[in-house]
This record gives C-alpha cells, sequence and structure tokens, in this order.
C-alpha cells in the first residue's frame, strides 16, 4: 500500500472544504400578474418590505416574485440575498414594495434548500 504524505492529506482535506463551501445554485423568477406596464426602478430605489403585515396605503398587486436557493451548509445564509434579489426584481417590474412575503426551508442531505417569495406592488397616488 502507497502512502501518502501527510502535507498531501491535508491539501485534499483542504480542497474537499472549498468545493463544499462554494457548492450554490439559485434561481429567481418573477411574472406579471397586472396588465400594465410599470417603468423600472434605478437601483438606488429603496424598496419598503411588509413581512408580516399589509400597507395602509392603498396599493396593487403587480407580480409575484420568488429566489430559490440550494447550498451546502457551510456557505452563509440565504435568506440577505433573497431579500437583495426580490428588492431587485421589484425594481425591474416598477414596484414600490413587497408584500406577503413567504419563506420556506429544508434539507436534503447536507443542502439546505430555501425559497423565498413575495408578491410585489405599487401604490396608489
Amino acid at each position: 500500500m502507497l502512502k501518502r504524505p501527510r502535507t498531501l492529506n491535508t491539501l485534499i482535506a483542504l480542497a474537499l472544504c472549498v468545493s463544499l463551501a462554494a457548492c450554490v445554485s439559485s434561481q429567481t423568477t418573477s411574472f406579471k400578474i397586472d396588465d400594465r406596464d410599470f417603468p423600472e426602478k434605478p437601483d438606488s430605489f429603496e424598496i419598503v418590505v411588509f413581512e408580516d403585515e399589509l400597507p395602509d396605503s392603498e396599493f396593487t398587486r403587480i407580480a409575484h416574485l420568488n429566489y430559490h436557493i440550494e447550498k451546502t451548509f457551510f456557505g452563509p445564509s440565504g435568506l440577505k440575498a433573497a431579500f437583495d434579489d426580490l428588492k431587485k426584481q421589484a425594481r425591474k417590474v416598477g414596484a414600490d414594495a413587497i408584500i406577503e412575503v413567504k419563506k420556506t426551508r429544508s434539507m436534503l442531505n447536507e443542502t439546505l434548500i430555501f425559497n423565498v417569495s413575495a408578491v410585489a406592488i405599487v401604490f396608489e397616488e
């Protein structure tokens, strides 16, 4: 039996850890639920997030948004990335805010699966 040097074993273990940490797959989708076209908002526009309540102002639902990510447990949390992505999607469809945020989390072997969905809205003037 051929013995590998200890440094080679260490390098192999390190390479395996790095490759597991880098395993991330994400997918974003949005689809309109209003026939009107709204102008895209600039990147600097702050999308308001109503996670647990609805806004006091009158609004119209304009699109469903979804962020799905699968990653190994070594990767960072997907929730910040999910909200950043939902806001980016909302800007693209011309929304002022997102409501009805739903978060699900599951696990398959060492892979964490996050799915975050929301509804993009525009405020009535």
